[in-house]
Protein backbone atom coordinates (compact mmCIF):
# COMPACT_ATOMS: atom_id res chain seq x y z
CA UNK A 1 0.00 0.00 0.00
CA UNK A 2 1.63 2.91 -1.08
CA UNK A 3 2.09 5.87 1.56
CA UNK A 4 0.57 8.85 -0.80
CA UNK A 5 -2.63 10.35 -0.66
CA UNK A 6 -5.41 9.06 -2.53
CA UNK A 7 -6.37 10.64 -6.00
CA UNK A 8 -9.26 13.10 -4.79
CA UNK A 9 -8.21 13.30 -1.60
CA UNK A 10 -5.92 16.68 -0.46
CA UNK A 11 -2.43 16.19 -1.86
CA UNK A 12 -3.95 13.41 -4.14
CA UNK A 13 -3.29 15.37 -7.06
CA UNK A 14 -0.86 18.41 -8.11
CA UNK A 15 -0.45 21.14 -10.72
CA UNK A 16 0.33 24.33 -10.71
CA UNK A 17 -0.16 27.78 -12.29
CA UNK A 18 1.69 30.44 -14.03
CA UNK A 19 1.42 34.04 -15.24
CA UNK A 20 2.73 37.26 -16.32
CA UNK A 21 0.59 39.62 -14.54
CA UNK A 22 2.34 40.84 -10.96
CA UNK A 23 1.72 37.70 -8.17
CA UNK A 24 0.12 40.70 -6.02
CA UNK A 25 -2.81 41.50 -8.65
CA UNK A 26 -3.17 37.79 -8.50
CA UNK A 27 -3.15 37.05 -4.62
CA UNK A 28 -5.87 39.84 -4.70
CA UNK A 29 -8.28 38.44 -7.41
CA UNK A 30 -7.77 34.98 -6.40
CA UNK A 31 -8.73 36.12 -2.87
CA UNK A 32 -11.91 37.80 -4.34
CA UNK A 33 -12.84 34.68 -5.29
CA UNK A 34 -12.57 32.93 -2.06
CA UNK A 35 -9.32 30.90 -2.78
CA UNK A 36 -6.73 31.50 0.56
CA UNK A 37 -3.42 32.20 0.29
CA UNK A 38 -1.81 30.33 3.60
CA UNK A 39 1.91 31.48 3.11
CA UNK A 40 4.13 33.96 2.14
CA UNK A 41 4.85 35.32 -1.56
CA UNK A 42 8.87 33.75 -1.75
CA UNK A 43 10.26 36.05 -4.44
CA UNK A 44 13.56 35.27 -5.69
CA UNK A 45 15.72 35.12 -9.51
CA UNK A 46 13.45 33.78 -12.20
CA UNK A 47 9.89 35.24 -10.52
CA UNK A 48 7.32 34.84 -7.36
CA UNK A 49 5.56 32.20 -6.13
CA UNK A 50 2.57 32.17 -3.89
CA UNK A 51 0.82 28.48 -2.58
CA UNK A 52 -2.86 28.84 -2.76
CA UNK A 53 -5.83 26.72 -1.49
CA UNK A 54 -9.08 26.04 -3.61
CA UNK A 55 -12.36 26.46 -2.03
CA UNK A 56 -11.87 22.29 -1.25
CA UNK A 57 -8.98 23.14 0.34
CA UNK A 58 -6.31 21.29 -2.35
CA UNK A 59 -3.20 23.07 -2.64
CA UNK A 60 -1.71 24.49 -5.66
CA UNK A 61 0.98 27.20 -6.47
CA UNK A 62 1.09 30.50 -8.75
CA UNK A 63 4.31 31.48 -10.51
CA UNK A 64 4.79 34.76 -11.49
CA UNK A 65 7.35 34.70 -14.29
CA UNK A 66 9.68 36.55 -13.99
CA UNK A 67 10.57 40.04 -17.04
CA UNK A 68 13.25 37.30 -18.99
CA UNK A 69 10.64 35.06 -19.40
CA UNK A 70 8.71 37.41 -21.31
CA UNK A 71 9.54 37.85 -25.05
CA UNK A 72 7.60 40.70 -27.46
CA UNK A 73 5.32 38.72 -30.11
CA UNK A 74 6.69 41.57 -32.30
CA UNK A 75 10.62 40.31 -31.48
CA UNK A 76 11.99 38.06 -34.09
CA UNK A 77 11.99 34.32 -33.65
CA UNK A 78 15.23 32.22 -32.99
CA UNK A 79 16.49 30.88 -35.82
CA UNK A 80 15.30 27.24 -36.51
CA UNK A 81 17.93 24.48 -37.48
CA UNK A 82 17.42 22.62 -40.40
CA UNK A 83 15.61 19.18 -39.44
CA UNK A 84 17.06 16.89 -41.42
CA UNK A 85 15.04 13.58 -41.04
CA UNK A 86 15.76 10.46 -40.54
CA UNK A 87 16.22 7.44 -43.46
Amino acid sequence: MSDDPAPGTIGGVGFGLETYRPIEAVVTTLGERGVRTPGEIIRYMGGNVVSVEDLDGFPTYVNELGAGAIRPLSAPRPAQGRHSGVG
